[in-house]
């Protein structure tokens, strides 16, 4: 019974482990999709600029 329970108490701890780095690794994605819509965005408007400059028209064809 007492070997049962080690065991359940290391099962446990290691289970508690693996959600620490799933959080973490879920963090460190949401970081990353931060990163790339805030980059797309800039992108997107550095766009919106070149077609709005004066002579744009022009370029586009």
């Amino acid at each position: 019974l007492v070997l049962e329970g080690v065991r359940a108490r290391q099962l446990q701890d290691a289970l508690l482990m693996d959600k620490h780095m799933m959080e973490s690794e879920i963090q460190q994605a949401n970081a990353s999709l931060n990163f790339f819509d805030m980059k797309a965005a800039r992108i997107e408007n550095q766009v919106f600029e070149i077609l709005l400059r004066p002579g744009a028209e022009t370029r586009r064809r």
